[in-house]
C-alpha cells in the first residue's frame, strides 16, 4: 500500500494544529506529512503501523511521530469485530518550526527528540501532559504555542519512553528511505519558491537522477514535480486567502515560471481556479464575521 501525502492546514493564525476525534472506527489510510505529530489516546485500543514497525496502543498512551514517516492507526475492530468508542487528540506542527533554535541550550533536548534515530517514541501520558493537552484544545495564539513548548518539555523529561522503529528493529532499507524523504521534504519546505530541479535534489541525496526518480516513485507513488507542486500550491492558497498580491504575483512568488501551468496545477489540486479560490475564501471570511 502506497502512503498518501496529507495536507495539514494549521489555519490562518496558527503554526500548529490541535484536533480531537471521537468515533467508533478509526479508519485513516496509510499516510504521511512533513509535520511532526503528537497523538494522545484518551480512549480506545489497537495497533499503530509506523513504516515497517508495529506497536500496540491503548488508553493513556501518547506517541510522538516524526515528520514524513508513513503511519496508520488501526483500532481493534478490524481484528476483533468489536466496535469500541475511540477518542484521540492529534497535535501537528511543521518539522522545521524549532530548527533555528537547536543551537540554544534550552532546545538541546528537543533537537534530540526530533532528530534521533527511529520513527518516534511512545510513553504513558502523565497528569501534567494530560492537563497541557486539554489546555491546548481551548487556548489560541501565543498561549497555545507556549503550551506546545511545555508539552514537548514534559515529553523530553519523561523517564519511560519507548523508541519506535530503531534501526535494528526493522528493515534497514525502509529506515534509510524515510530518512531520505524527511531530507527531501525539509529541502522543499525551505526552497519551494526557488529553482528546484530534479538534478539539484538528486545531488543533495547523493543519488543519480535516474536512481532518485525511481526511489521517489517506488516509495511514494509520486513524481518529484508532484511533491514540489504540493508545497507551491499550498503556499499559493495561503497567499490568495491572506494577502492582497495579484494572482500573477503569487504565481511567480511561489516558484512557478509559467502562468498557464500554475493555473492548471492549482485547479487540479483545489478544484477551483486561483481567482475562484480567492473569492470563495473572501466569502467564507465575510460570513464568519457576521
Amino acid at each position: 500500500m502506497k502512503p498518501f501525502l496529507e495536507h495539514i492546514d494549521t489555519g490562518e493564525k496558527s503554526s500548529l494544529k490541535v484536533k480531537s476525534y471521537t468515533q467508533q472506527l478509526i479508519d485513516v489510510p496509510l499516510h504521511y506529512h512533513p509535520e511532526h505529530e503528537i497523538v494522545y489516546v484518551q480512549k480506545g485500543q489497537g495497533t499503530l503501523l509506523l513504516a515497517d514497525f508495529e506497536e500496540s496502543f491503548g488508553q493513556g498512551d501518547l506517541f510522538f511521530i516524526k515528520g514524513s514517516i508513513p503511519h496508520l492507526f488501526e483500532d481493534d475492530y478490524l481484528r476483533s469485530g468489536n466496535k469500541l468508542l475511540s477518542k484521540v487528540v492529534v497535535i501537528q506542527y511543521n518539522q522545521l518550526l524549532f530548527e533555528n533554535l537547536y543551537h540554544l541550550p534550552e532546545f538541546y533536548g528537543l533537537k534530540r527528540l526530533e532528530t534521533a534515530s527511529g520513527y518516534g517514541i511512545k510513553l504513558k501520558a502523565t497528569a501534567a501532559i494530560r492537563k497541557l493537552i486539554v489546555e491546548m484544545e481551548t487556548h489560541a495564539g501565543l498561549q497555545k504555542f507556549n503550551k506546545l513548548l511545555a508539552l514537548l518539555h514534559e515529553i523530553i523529561q519523561h523517564k519511560d519512553c519507548v523508541l519506535l522503529g530503531s534501526p535494528g528493529s526493522g528493515a534497514g532499507q525502509t529506515h534509510i528511505a524515510y530518512l531520505r524523504l524527511q531530507k527531501m521534504h525539509g529541502f522543499l519546505a525551505r526552497n519551494f519558491s526557488q529553482d528546484c530541479t530534479i538534478d539539484k535534489m538528486a545531488a543533495l541525496m547523493h543519488m543519480s537522477k535516474t536512481s532518485f526518480c525511481r526511489f521517489l516513485k517506488r516509495e511514494t507513488g509520486r513524481t518529484f514535480s508532484e511533491h514540489l507542486n504540493f508545497y507551491r500550491i499550498h503556499h499559493a492558497s495561503n497567499l490568495l486567502g491572506h494577502s492582497s498580491e495579484s494572482v500573477m504575483q503569487i504565481c511567480y512568488n511561489c516558484g512557478f515560471n509559467n502562468a498557464a501551468y500554475f493555473f492548471r496545477q492549482f485547479k487540479k489540486a483545489k478544484k477551483l481556479s486561483p481567482l475562484e479560490y480567492r473569492r470563495s475564501f473572501q466569502t467564507e471570511t465575510t460570513t464568519a464575521k457576521k
